[in-house]
């Protein structure tokens, strides 16, 4: 027990406290790759690495993160004692010979009455580790929260990506036909007066469908009756081109009226020409709407992130909680989101990303307590000088046996391999630093 009076910890220790360590510890030796505790798993003790060394590790998100190594004169094991659980928060495995000076649980109690400088330096260590871990936690919790917004976002653009891509690919053969169909436009007898007239009149068809959305009945009645008088002329590729001229408006009346100022024996190679123009118009909006689509995901994504603003912002509450949705709709999937809101609430001023972290954390837990076609309801109000803003499911509430454990760093109630149990106390420290509060009403729905 010599080796009490080298080790940095106990210098300063009064002779008392010395020797009530002496007379309430005991010496193990461990092998090297042995374990002295395991995560999840119930602590036997707390030690003093006398010789030797041990790899701590701790299991977070599906990965094992090393945490440190315990050399001579480093504790373990006191933060699951201090906290009253009795269960490791992570494993300590011997990487070299260990000799160990060890305090059971009682002893460990009974130093902060009998070995109080002891105790003291134990508090501080303590707490300097649980900042270190949940600062670790937190990063992870980011870099979590990064991955989901880039799944997120890959599943949002994949649609309107894999839309505009087709119309790119479709447009390019089209325009090939066109403009095979447009140079043999004057070998059926059309002057360039004309030409220019039918061009005229394509383009207004064009514009004038352009955001017009009709029933699928409507455009199959449509359909039909282009198709009758496509067959009635004796035109081929009736079911190829009878359903473009339906989705720009075009009538068998308006094909008439076409016939009749163009004066043309053939009419084939004139509707093949207008068919392809409008096919490829059609094309083009198709293309417009997915890039359209993108820069809006874009742009919400930015406004999530608050990219290329100062760190405090004039914060939209529900502008945020908006782009937030949009991030999270695929987790939101088919659950119906009822907002509530009080279009009277100013901004505010705040760290609108760590704003976003809790909407990110807080609808979260809705989506997972909730059922596949579950309710989430937004609500905001204007109340006195504060901005209010309530999250609530109807899902199966807080067992009261947790409530109060709820905000508790590394608390889950869920597979610790996944969760990091900081979600809810990474919304405390936000919502306190923010200098607001926030309460939690548990029951169900």
């Amino acid at each position: 027990m010599d080796d009490l009076y080298a080790i940095p910890l106990f210098d300063g220790l009064s002779a008392d406290e010395l020797t009530w360590i002496r007379e309430n510890t005991r010496e193990v030796v461990v092998e090297p790759g042995e374990y002295v505790f395991r995560q999840d798993e119930p602590i036997p003790g707390f030690y003093i690495v006398l010789e030797g060394e041990m790899q701590v590790t701790r299991f977070m998100l599906g990965h094992e993160r090393v945490l440190g190594t315990t050399p001579r004169g480093v504790i373990a094991g006191e933060i699951p004692l201090l906290d009253g659980t009795l269960i490791s928060t992570a494993d300590a495995r011997t990487i070299a010979p260990t000799r160990l000076l060890v305090f059971d649980i009682p002893a460990f109690r009974r130093i902060f009455a009998y070995a109080p400088t002891l105790g003291a330096r134990i508090i501080a260590i303590a707490t300097e580790r649980m900042a270190n871990i949940a600062n670790m936690g937190r990063q992870q919790e980011k870099i979590t929260a990064l991955g989901k917004l880039a799944s997120g976002l890959a599943h949002e653009l994949n649609n309107p990506a894999a839309a505009a891509r087709r119309a790119a690919t479709s447009l390019r053969a089209s325009l090939y036909d066109l403009q095979l169909q447009a140079l043999a436009l004057p070998s059926i007898g059309l002057t360039p007066i004309q030409i220019s007239e039918l061009m005229a009149m394509q383009q207004d068809v064009i514009r004038a469908s352009a955001g017009v959305q009709i029933s699928a009945l409507e455009l199959s009645d449509r359909e039909s009756a282009i198709a009758d008088w496509l067959e009635a002329h004796d035109i081929e590729r009736v079911w190829e081109m009878a359903p473009v001229f339906a989705s720009v408006g075009v009538t068998a009346d308006d094909l008439d009226a076409l016939i009749a100022a163009m004066q043309v024996s053939d009419p084939a190679p004139l509707l093949v020409w207008m068919c392809s123009a409008f096919g490829a118009a059609s094309l083009i909006q198709e293309l417009e709407r997915g890039t359209r689509r993108i820069s809006e995901l874009v742009e919400k994504v930015k406004g999530y992130t608050y990219m290329d603003e100062a760190p405090v912002q004039d914060v939209d509450i529900h502008a945020a909680l908006e782009n937030t949705l949009i991030v999270l709709s695929q987790r939101i999937g088919d659950r119906r989101v009822i907002r509530e809101f009080d279009r009277s609430l100013p901004r505010v001023a705040a760290r609108g990303t760590e704003l976003n972290l809790i909407w990110t954390n807080l609808i979260e837990n809705a989506v997972e307590a909730t059922h596949e076609t579950g309710t989430i309801r937004l609500i905001t109000r204007f109340e006195n000088t504060f901005a209010m803003i309530e999250i609530n499911d109807d899902g199966v509430g807080i067992p009261p046996d947790i409530e109060q454990r709820i905000w508790e760093p590394f608390f889950t109630t869920k597979d610790p391999a996944r969760h990091t149990g900081l979600g809810l106390d990474i919304v405390y420290r936000v919502v306190r630093g923010h200098g607001g509060t926030i309460e939690v009403r548990p029951e169900p729905g």
